[in-house]
C-alpha cells in the first residue's frame, strides 16, 4: 500500500469517527457513565479535527 493511499485511509476513517462516536453516546443514554463517554467522544473528536484538519461545525451541534 502506497503512503498517499495510508493517508487517504486514516483521513476517511476520521470523518467516519463521528457518527460511531454519536452511537457510543446515543446508547449510554444521561447516566454519569454516560457524560464520562461523551466527554471521551468530544476529546477523540477533538483531536481528529486538530490531526485531519477536519471541520469544526459540528461542534455548536454537539454543544
Amino acid at each position: 500500500m502506497t503512503r498517499q493511499r495510508r493517508a487517504l485511509d486514516w483521513q476517511q476513517a476520521a470523518e467516519r469517527a463521528p457518527a460511531a462516536l454519536g452511537t457510543q453516546w446515543t446508547g449510554a443514554g444521561a447516566t454519569g457513565q454516560g457524560r464520562m463517554l461523551l466527554c471521551g467522544c468530544l476529546r477523540q473528536r477533538l483531536s481528529l479535527v486538530r490531526d485531519f484538519g477536519l471541520e469544526l461545525g459540528w461542534l455548536s451541534d454537539a454543544a
